[in-house]
């Protein structure tokens, strides 16, 4: 495609600008995305790029490309897009925002279009800081759902690369957004929809894990237990069931246990949960060890006394771990 010489000569004296930008922002919001477990990615418009989108006769100046830098903030879920905005405050000035409000909306309802919001942010004025080139230029943030930047790509060709027109390719595209919006929505109001009438029962392993979750919450303090409850609560419930010890027994060991002493603070609730077994169920784990399946095992650490019938290496059952 033909590019004109003032297009090129415009993009050629603002692409080292964008460039430092891009440097500046990316120094600004890798670290802190990673460490919420969020993606960040960035980009400079190519050449052909700036051309087509003067071209479309919605910018007022050769300069004044709103995205001729843009970034893009990937959250997990809908809930945390309030803390993207709160990070990109932290630093930039927002000058503008599209949809201008959460709440609103120029799509009606049976409209799927892109909607992802885009904040357009400068540099804070600082009066310390010596002049630089991109202190006023304007570029986007998207702030977007995993859900939505993966419609994004997987459909990117669809809608932005074709080499034709083709209404049926468009539909697609638009009919599985409408899927994931439908997606994004119940997982961002699962805790009511699990309310339902229809939903708000339990199985027998839901509630033993419920049953476990609810003693290791009373037992422990909170600083002593992982943030994943569920995992450790499996770890035992799956314990109980290769030693064919009921939940009501293993309630009643731990509960008398922690009656007469607070938790050793070198023991998590599974490793205590083994000792209690070693110390009042001998026989159900003879029974186990005799069975000398290798394929499930008991993790035993030596946080306490080995009684004398119990060799660790006589059987393929334990994963036996030494201070």
């Amino acid at each position: 495609m033909k590019i004109r010489s003032p297009l090129r000569a415009a993009y050629a004296e603002q692409r080292p600008i964008y460039d430092a930008l891009k440097t500046f922002a990316d120094d600004v919001f890798q670290k802190p995305c990673r460490d919420r477990r969020w993606h960040y990615e960035s980009r400079v418009k190519e050449e052909l790029s700036y051309a087509l989108k003067i071209e479309t006769g919605r910018v007022v100046a050769l300069d004044a490309v709103e995205d001729f830098f843009a970034s893009t903030i990937v959250v997990r879920n809908s809930s945390e897009i309030g803390q993207a905005v709160k990070l990109v405050r932290e630093r930039f000035q927002i000058k503008n925002r599209r949809p201008p409000s959460r709440n609103t909306t120029p799509h009606r309802p049976a409209s799927f279009e892109f909607d992802d919001l885009r904040l357009y942010v400068k540099l804070k004025d600082n009066p310390a800081r010596p002049p630089r080139p991109e202190a006023d230029r304007v570029f986007e943030v998207q702030i977007k759902t995993f859900l939505f930047h993966a419609w994004a790509i997987a459909t990117h060709d669809l809608m932005y690369k074709a080499n034709d027109a083709n209404w049926g390719r468009e539909r697609i595209a638009f009919q599985v957004r409408a899927m994931l919006e439908h997606a994004e929505t119940t997982i961002e109001q699962a805790g009511q929809l699990a309310k339902a009438a229809s939903l708000e029962r339990e199985d027998r392993a839901t509630q033993e894990l419920r049953d476990i979750i609810e003693v290791i919450k009373h037992g422990w303090p909170a600083d002593q237990l992982p943030l994943d409850l569920r995992r450790l609560s499996q770890n035992i419930r799956d314990l109980l069931r290769l030693l064919n010890v009921e939940l009501v027994r293993w309630k009643t060991l731990v509960c008398d246990e922690l009656a007469s002493a607070p938790p050793p603070l070198d023991e998590n609730p599974y490793q205590f949960s083994v000792r209690l077994f070693f110390q009042h169920e001998e026989q159900a784990l003879r029974a186990f060890f005799d069975k000398g399946d290798a394929r499930r095992k008991i993790v035993v650490y030596d946080t306490f006394d080995r009684p004398d019938w119990f060799d660790p290496t006589s059987t393929p059952a334990v994963l036996w771990i030494d201070s």
